[in-house]
């Protein structure tokens, strides 16, 4: 299945295979993040407020919202599926949520406006996307910050340029894309030493683009989608 998130407060399934859309599931206002499980049980929606709704795949029935800091607007869900991360870009935390049980655990405080997620493949390193120059953690600019999952300890930050508005991290675990979208970039992260590469130019330097990204299986093609331009770009990626 594939979920579409609405203004109107609703998510809606699609089938892959038919392209037909299901009823439409009502969750609240402007679902902003979505994360399936990797059984794909669950699907959960963060819809502004201070909540997080669980959903059974399997019925599309919303079950008891899981309240977290305020404005949740990111998910991430480990490879095991164990744990589900809740970024709250008015809290300025990242919680984690026991997904056996529901519970929120104690929200880690990674500092002004977290906008984006990521895990690698072996589930070891969350990364947060730090979008805001009132930083008491990180002052003076834009980052990237790594925080081990085993730990929950803040890793030193990256600094990418433009304001980071998603990440999206290549299958194989080698490396990480940062979207900035004041400057229309893409910045590649080495995860295995931290360090940023030279940006990758995609559009112009607008507010919003680039918005969203994704990494193809192989790790050979990373999508990019453009919210200025209304369209999505397609980059062959180098092995590092």
């Amino acid at each position: 299945m594939l979920y579409v998130g609405a203004n109107d407060g609703s998510v809606t399934p699609i089938s892959v295979a038919t392209g037909r859309p299901g009823p439409p599931i009502r969750v609240g206002q402007y679902p902003d993040a979505l994360a399936v499980t990797p059984d794909s049980r669950t699907l959960y929606i963060a819809a502004g407020g201070h909540a997080v709704t669980p959903v059974s795949v399997a019925t599309g029935r919303p079950g008891r919202p899981i309240n977290v800091g305020r404005l949740p607007d990111a998910l991430a869900i480990t490879p095991d599926g164990r744990t589900l991360y809740v970024a709250s870009y008015l809290a300025n935390t990242i919680t984690p949520i026991d997904v056996a049980t529901g519970k929120p655990g104690t929200p880690i405080v990674v500092g002004h406006a977290p906008v984006a997620l990521a895990i690698t493949p072996d589930g070891r390193t969350l990364y947060v996307a730090i979008n805001g120059d009132k930083n008491p953690y990180f002052p003076g600019g834009h980052y990237v910050v790594p925080i081990d999952i085993a730990t929950g300890v803040r890793g030193p930050a990256i600094p990418v340029d433009g304001g980071p508005r998603a990440l999206a991290m290549a299958p194989d675990g080698r490396m990480l894309y940062a979207a900035c979208g004041d400057d229309g970039t893409i910045t590649p992260i080495v995860v295995a030493t931290g360090r940023p590469l030279p940006p990758i130019r995609v559009g112009p330097a607008s507010s919003g683009d680039p918005s969203a990204l994704a990494v193809a299986a192989a790790s050979r093609v990373l999508y990019v989608a453009n919210q200025a331009a209304g369209a999505v770009a397609a980059i062959t990626l180098t092995r590092r």
